[in-house]
């Protein structure tokens, strides 16, 4: 894996972990988790703002074993 890769890598999981962390704080406004996912992705770990949105949207999409109905659809969005 290359170094992009592995960043992108990381900073989906930070994104992942916060999402774990504040998804109750957020029961029915998707959207909103969102945003603050990628603010905080932006100002807590620096990551470019062009890509905060991008590694969000991965860290609410369900992994291709997860089921689909239990987190965020981006249709939605």
């Amino acid at each position: 894996m290359d170094n992009h890769n592995d960043y992108q890598e990381q900073m989906t999981d930070a994104a992942r972990q916060f999402v774990a962390r504040h998804r109750d704080e957020h029961l029915g406004n998707d959207q909103q988790l969102f945003e603050r996912t990628t603010d905080y992705l932006v100002t807590s770990l620096d990551v470019p703002a062009f890509m905060a949105p991008r590694l969000a949207h991965l860290a609410m999409s369900p992994a291709p074993d997860e089921p689909v109905a239990e987190h965020w659809d981006s249709a939605t969005a």
